[in-house]
């Protein structure tokens, strides 16, 4: 597939153009500093001031007059940060606009490594792709994959060692397939098949072959199958009707926990079964449903859906014993999809039965065979979690994830 660079790229230049602009223009002036500096304080001055300007399109010039005078390591660190806390906003442009700087301007350092990777990420993120609203990543469409692409290359063709990146091969190559380019994505997956090193990520490599391969030997990883259901289960949270009795479940690692899936033309349900554990709090009473609940110190189930099985972008869903509900987008906490969930308890379990429908997180349901990646852990408040795969942290990587195949 061709790709028109200057099309791809007009909207950043012109972007940056006009905020270099805007910030010559300002009464924004700084004390002339002859000498390099790298203090703690001054790179959280500065991040502070950036943060508060919002969507002013200045921001990204007043950044960079603003950091002009730090040395090349705190210029870089801060770029990252400051993306990162752009993403956990839903700020997608504005963390867009800090990776481009970090990347274009400092690519020499280590951290430019990992915000390149993050960069490639947020561009070819499925989930990303499907939550966007107001964003100026969402106008691009379907080019953003391809563009993910491209800004990979031109950084790679100016610090080859960036080729050795695991992560960044990987996202590549999903990049590459959600294009439709799959002589490509093989080709960003060859170094990967053939190393004996980054295990994880070689692991990624089989179960893309094992897909591919229509499943004819033992799958790479763990796999949970998610019936289809011809008859819709009623959410009370008691368990007893179709489709959960026949549904196979899978187990964490202590078997202190069961889940179930199922789904059908509008929803995918999820069933949940976890006996009590001995000294957590389990308090009986029934609080109003709210976004984003405080889930600390509370028995919980966390859940990562990472639709196109880039074991780093995914949406989460988090459960505990109440009910009580958190959700994101990858980074984004301020993504707050519609879902339903009911909770029932007794002396010795709880259980949660929910549905999510298919609006929330794609625009084209899984069909029979699909198969998407899935982490699952629980975190009582007092004991070590339980997970199903590997232990999910707090940025999860391949090792995490298991397989949801749809039937």
């Amino acid at each position: 597939m061709g790709i028109d660079k200057t099309d791809l790229r007009i909207h950043f230049r012109v972007t940056l153009a006009v905020s270099i602009f805007l910030c010559q223009t300002t009464a924004l002036h700084l004390p002339a500093r002859a000498e390099k500096i790298d203090d703690a304080a001054q790179i959280e001055r500065i991040r502070h001031i950036v943060l508060s300007q919002g969507n002013n399109p200045a921001g990204l010039a007043h950044l960079i007059q603003l950091s002009s005078n730090l040395q090349p390591a705190a210029a870089a660190k801060l770029y990252s940060q400051l993306a990162k806390e752009y993403l956990s906003l839903g700020r997608l442009d504005k963390a867009a606009e800090v990776l481009h700087q970090l990347v274009n301007q400092h690519l020499d350092q280590p951290s430019a490594a990992e915000g390149l990777t993050t960069l490639v990420r947020l561009y070819s993120s499925s989930e990303v792709a499907h939550t966007a609203k107001n964003s100026l990543l969402k106008s691009e469409g379907h080019s953003l994959p391809i563009y993910a692409i491209y800004v990979a290359q031109q950084a790679i063709s100016q610090r080859r060692d960036l080729a050795n990146n695991p992560a960044l091969a990987f996202q590549c190559a999903v990049a590459s397939r959600l294009t439709g380019n799959l002589q490509s994505a093989k080709g960003w997956l060859s170094p990967l098949r053939h190393s004996k090193h980054n295990k994880f990520w070689h692991q990624g490599v089989l179960v893309e072959t094992w897909l591919q391969d229509r499943r004819n030997a033992e799958p790479p990883k763990p796999t949970i199958h998610c019936a289809h259901t011809d008859k819709r289960p009623l959410l009370d949270g008691k368990l007893n009707e179709p489709p959960w009795p026949s549904a196979k479940p899978i187990s964490l690692t202590n078997d202190s926990a069961q889940i179930q899936f199922a789904h059908d033309e509008k929803f995918l349900y999820l069933a949940i079964r976890c006996q009590k554990l001995a000294g957590e709090n389990y308090p009986s009473e029934k609080l109003p449903r709210s976004y984003d609940a405080d889930l600390t110190g509370q028995d919980h189930i966390r859940l990562l859906l990472d639709l196109d099985r880039d074991y780093a972008t995914y949406f989460q869903f988090s459960i505990d014993h109440r009910g009580q509900t958190a959700d994101r987008c990858w980074l984004d906490a301020s993504w707050n999809p519609s879902w339903f969930v009911a909770t029932s308890s007794d002396n010795t379990s709880w259980t949660v039965e929910a549905a999510i429908p298919w609006s929330e997180l794609t625009d084209h349901p899984p069909q029979t065979h699909d198969a998407w990646a899935l982490a699952i852990e629980r975190q009582p408040a007092t004991k070590k979690p339980a997970t199903w795969v590997g232990p999910t942290a707090k940025d999860p990587g391949p090792e995490s994830f298991g397989l949801l195949l749809f039937d």
